[in-house]
């Protein structure tokens, strides 16, 4: 699976939702800066921030393992 193969997959944020309009999932869609992907609102489309590799890279290893999930991969913060 390649970064292109991430797009299309649905995220929620822990304990976050749309600060426009308040949804609570995102779309991992192509990026607009030097990060692996853009974060977008299913709802409204406002960018909620950007998938770095290390999560991009978790991602595609769980999806080539066990294939490509059908709900909302949850995304939490851990502490560094």
């Amino acid at each position: 699976m390649t970064t292109d193969n991430l797009f299309g997959l649905k995220v929620k944020r822990e304990g976050n939702a749309c600060r426009h309009c308040g949804y609570p999932v995102a779309v991992i869609s192509a990026p607009t800066s030097e990060h692996c992907a853009d974060l977008k609102c299913c709802a409204c489309g406002a960018v909620w921030g950007a998938l770095n590799e290390r999560t991009a890279s978790f991602i595609r290893s769980v999806a080539n393992k066990f294939g490509a999930p059908t709900s909302p991969i949850i995304l939490r913060r851990t502490a560094a």
